[in-house]
């Protein structure tokens, strides 16, 4: 394990259960620390996910900028509410541009990693998302290289390591991406 083994996943209402739940929970079940910062809406203390599940935050994502330079990793899940909330916020593109710049690693899965090819961090890079056109199209308009664009869950493709950035096809995935996020963090 290496020394700073701080992981952040950003969520906002509306984030993927399972593709959020499984790297949490195999992230520290392998002896990483995991937090969790959330894009506030409505002054509340939680963040709701896609199927109506609760979770209890303690910091936001204008409370983490100041703490970045805690963590070496960052990991974002799907659910095209979270990423549509995500895409907005100006906290979101801080915080990319900082793991970004800063060489460290980032993991997007499902509809996440149209927050990266948004911003210009998957141009000429190899990446995969959530097999829907109107996800693809992003990508591929900034840049991304999609290797097979009919992907399916039990390929190979479905999960791709480019330099410092992991991408990730949807939650069918979400075991095998969270197996991959041990390795690639490491």
């Amino acid at each position: 394990m290496s020394k700073n083994n701080n992981v952040l996943i950003i969520v906002a209402n509306g984030y993927e259960d399972l593709e959020f739940t499984a790297s949490f929970d195999i992230l520290k079940r392998w002896g990483f620390n995991v937090e969790v910062a959330y894009l506030l809406e409505d002054n509340k203390n939680y963040v709701t996910s896609a199927s109506g599940l609760n979770v209890l935050v303690k910091e936001t994502l204008q409370s983490i900028i100041a703490k970045l330079n805690d963590f070496n990793y960052l990991m974002i899940p799907g659910g095209d509410a979270n990423v549509s909330r995500l895409d907005k916020s100006e906290y979101t593109s801080k915080i990319l541009e900082h793991f970004i710049t800063k060489n460290k690693k980032v993991a997007a899965i499902c509809a996440a990693p149209i927050l990266l090819a948004n911003r210009g961090y998957l141009k000429e890079k190899y990446a995969i998302c959530y097999p829907a056109k109107k996800y693809q199209s992003v990508l591929i308009a900034n840049g991304a290289r999609i290797k097979n664009l009919n992907c399916k869950a039990d390929q190979e493709c479905s999960v791709v390591i480019d330099g410092n950035i992991m991408t990730g096809l949807d939650f069918r995935t979400a075991i095998k991406f969270a197996d991959q996020l041990v390795k690639f963090f490491n």
